[in-house]
């Protein structure tokens, strides 16, 4: 239904307005991208401001925000807390020590669309926290969903109508920004266009077989629940 509902949003005729809010998950998928990279940025609505070279101080502190979210986890056993301490401390120590300062770039310009996928996905992944946690018992993941379905069909519909029509990539000059980020990674990185629709592609498909597989899980632990209150009850009448 999120995505039903992300999708007519995303298409309908007040596309202007939800790009106010899908722009500033673009923008934070710059950032934490550029973070994740240890580059410290500051995302705001339609640019991000981003460091020039590493800081390690930063890429410190992130991993040990990182560690710490993955230990507490571990003794409070939410396996949900490990598993994404788990991989963005991989994608972390990728980024920063695997990758080149001169392949960080045109990875933190990806990022922007790229985020609109992946958080969008996170954020729609949020209908399926715990019950009980805080965004389950304040209701937050109701906010959060439709801002996540919007976001990844605003950056998703792009690339996959732009497989058989390359005028739907927003090659060009944003008045006061410069380059367009796929102008940027076209012109500046030497990126293809045909590899530039690929990879958004790719990783759209990717964030749905994600998030039907947070579904598919969601719907095991709420038969397994239900089976476990079938048989108290069974029990408290005999």
């Amino acid at each position: 239904m999120a995505l039903l509902v992300g999708y007519l949003g995303a298409t309908g005729s007040l596309r202007f307005i939800v790009r106010l809010f899908t722009m500033l998950v673009h923008e934070l998928g710059h950032a934490v991208t550029a973070w994740l990279c240890g580059i410290p940025a500051v995302p705001s609505l339609w640019v991000t401001s981003m460091g020039s070279e590493r800081w390690y101080s930063l890429a410190l502190a992130l991993a040990g925000a990182l560690g710490a979210l993955t230990w507490i986890g571990w003794k409070l056993r939410r396996w949900a807390w490990v598993t994404w301490g788990v991989v963005l401390l991989t994608c972390q120590l990728v980024c920063t020590v695997g990758l080149p300062m001169s392949s960080t770039l045109p990875l933190v310009i990806f990022g922007g669309d790229g985020g609109m996928l992946v958080l969008g996905t996170v954020l729609m992944g949020c209908f399926y926290v715990r019950p009980g946690s805080y965004l389950h018992v304040r209701a937050l993941r109701w906010g959060l969903v439709p801002i996540g379905a919007l976001s990844f069909w605003d950056g998703f519909l792009t690339w996959w109508r732009a497989r058989t029509n390359a005028e739907e990539i927003p090659f060009g000059r944003m008045e006061g920004q410069g380059l367009s980020d796929p102008s940027r990674l076209v012109d500046e990185h030497g990126w293809q266009e045909g590899d530039l629709i690929r990879r958004y592609v790719t990783l759209g498909v990717l964030c749905l077989v994600a998030l039907a597989v947070f579904h598919i899980l969601h719907l095991y632990r709420g038969r397994s629940r239900l089976r476990a209150a079938v048989r108290a009850l069974r029990h408290q009448e005999e």
